[in-house]
């Protein structure tokens, strides 16, 4: 059973930790440099706390936190859309475990409408978890560039 806990603004530099190490582990595909604190950027963390259309979730089971993600209204096709799914991650050790697509159904249980998620074919393990959400939940599959993938879809 996987819950959805809302990130909590005190809770800000917990998800900046985890986000580091997301980030560290998505740099090989997105090229991402570190800064010379050796932090990865990431300027758009602090409008995720009390700025409508953007939520962030840490992804609990096992009374542990196993991922997060991070949502927002941010279309990658030009449509209006309700929900974005900006960033989302199961940390190593619980993958492979279904997690991931409890999630996706903890998500879209608790907020219906459009949804959009963008991710990159160079991230294998990655592109199976969208793969199958595509089938479940009949989404559009545009190509965006280079391997770059957008997938829309909704739930009443």
């Amino acid at each position: 059973m996987v819950k959805l806990v809302k990130v909590k603004k005190e809770e800000v530099d917990i998800l900046y930790r985890l986000l580091q190490k997301y980030i560290y582990e998505m740099s090989g595909i997105y090229e991402e440099e570190m800064d010379e604190t050796g932090d990865f950027s990431y300027p758009y963390l602090p409008y995720y706390f009390g700025y409508e259309g953007r939520c962030a979730y840490f992804i609990c089971a096992e009374d542990k936190r196993v991922g997060f993600l991070m949502i927002n209204t941010h279309s990658w096709t030009g449509e209006k859309i309700d929900h974005s799914i900006s960033e989302f991650t199961i940390f190593p050790r619980f993958r492979q475990k279904g997690y991931a697509l409890m999630a996706m159904e903890a998500l879209t249980g608790e907020r219906k409408g459009s949804f959009q998620l963008k991710y990159s074919t160079k991230n294998k393990a990655g592109t199976k978890l969208w793969e199958q959400v595509e089938r479940l939940y009949q989404a559009r599959k545009d190509i965006l560039s280079d391997g770059e993938i957008c997938l829309t879809f909704f739930v009443l």
